[in-house]
């Protein structure tokens, strides 16, 4: 495994060889539901019974996911990131690795806990898939995150993908409100297999993917993050009013019920 960080236009880094080359031509790329309210359309969500079932009878992954949830992969991360991490307060010799999971409705909740950051962190590999039409736009992940990622298990080119590649963003008009106002494309990271991509999720750390023009297979990938329970990038209070804060935490709330409706509809 190898890790070589950039700084532009935000910290993020390249990380190959995550899976060992011996155990990576193992893995079959399962077929996935199609569902809604979903980041990518084709998910396999950690925290949700299908998804132990999965890893529980299939050993290969099994081992690919011991590799991404591993205390190394997680802290070799933050440690290479150490210096940025000090400057939001963040002790990379304090945290503690803990088996904490969202659940699949908290997923859709901007905050999940209210307390100050206690230094104790969890990690999230997430299946998706897509077919090219249910790509995010540029977004920044939940104040929660520390680090999010994508590990590509597909190469663009086998995939005779155009466009779709991992794109960094920066806001023109950036307000300090982790909202994308009018972004622009900086850099972009082709699917690679065996290929994470992980970035400090600052408020400025806008990502999502070259919109795709053309697909003839899908394009298969993991969502990766680094997260804590409460949030630890806090927006610029300037950029969001009282009431815009209140709205968020209603909209949380919104978005937790309709998880459930929608889940209730196709059963």
């Amino acid at each position: 495994m190898e890790i070589k960080i950039l700084k532009d236009p935000f910290p993020h880094a390249i990380i190959t060889e995550v899976i060992p080359w011996d155990l990576y031509p193992q893995l079959k790329f399962p077929k996935l539901q199609k569902r809604n309210n979903t980041r990518a359309g084709w998910d396999l969500f950690k925290g949700e019974k299908r998804y132990d079932e999965f890893f529980a009878q299939d050993p290969t992954w099994k081992q690919a996911k011991d590799i991404l949830d591993s205390e190394k992969l997680i802290f070799s991360i933050c440690r290479a990131f150490k210096d940025e991490l000090k400057l939001q307060g963040i002790d990379v010799d304090r945290l503690q690795l803990i088996d904490f999971i969202e659940t699949p409705a908290q997923l859709q909740m901007g905050h999940i806990a209210f307390n100050r950051f206690d230094h104790k962190i969890f990690s999230r590999f997430d299946l998706q898939a897509s077919d090219g039409t249910t790509l995010r736009a540029p977004h920044v992940d939940h104040a929660r995150r520390i680090f999010g990622g994508v590990f590509f298990l597909c190469d663009g080119e086998e995939e005779g993908m155009v466009g779709g590649d991992f794109g960094l963003w920066r806001d023109r008009q950036y307000h300090g409100d982790r909202r994308p106002h009018d972004c622009e494309l900086v850099v972009t990271y082709p699917a690679r297999h065996n290929t994470l991509y992980v970035f400090l999720n600052r408020n400025d750390s806008f990502h999502g993917p070259k919109p795709v023009s053309h697909i003839s297979g899908t394009r298969k990938w993991a969502y990766f993050s680094i997260s804590a329970r409460q949030n630890v990038w806090a927006t610029d209070r300037r950029s969001i009013s009282p009431l815009q804060r209140a709205k968020n935490l209603l909209e949380d709330g919104a978005r937790f019920c309709q998880y459930h409706l929608s889940n209730l509809k196709t059963g």
